[in-house]
């Protein structure tokens, strides 16, 4: 049986650093995900399901990956057929007109996302600068675990 071991890791960035760089690329990209998807989840996600307008937005406002940024997160709607008016909502359109010419009306934005993101950044950026490593514990001791696990096995 493999034996876990503990780290305490400190808000010193440098050492914080130095862990990450020694973690292969492709698993440095999913440990920093990890760590950026848990402070949204613990901060602030629960404020944007909230916020939402409708029980179908609130089901589908997820934690997602960045798209060009591997280690990004960012907190939006999946796509589906309860929410594609969401967009609308937030961001409001322009006078539209159907395939007929007929007036559609212009929808006035009535955001949502915002101003949940406006009040609640600063406890975001706050859990980065002061609990950055006790996140990184947490991930890093989660891995270690499901590592053991998979040891234990062979």
């Amino acid at each position: 049986m493999a034996k876990e071991f503990e780290m305490k890791l400190t808000g010193n960035w440098d050492f914080l650093a130095e862990i990450i760089d020694e973690l292969e690329t492709k698993e440095k990209a999913n440990t920093l995900r990890a760590i950026n998807r848990k402070i949204l989840k613990d901060t602030i996600l629960s404020d944007f399901k909230s916020a939402a307008p409708s029980t179908g937005i609130a089901k589908a406002t997820k934690i997602m990956s960045g798209k060009k940024d591997k280690t990004a997160v960012v907190i939006g709607i999946e796509k589906n057929v309860d929410t594609y008016q969401a967009g609308w909502l937030e961001y409001g359109t322009e006078q539209r007109e159907n395939e007929s010419g007929a007036n559609r009306g212009a929808i006035t934005p009535k955001p949502f996302f915002r101003p949940v993101w406006d009040s609640g950044k600063d406890k975001v950026l706050k859990a980065v600068e002061n609990d950055y490593g006790i996140y990184m514990q947490q991930i890093l001791d989660k891995k270690v675990k499901a590592n053991a696990k998979k040891i234990e096995k062979l």
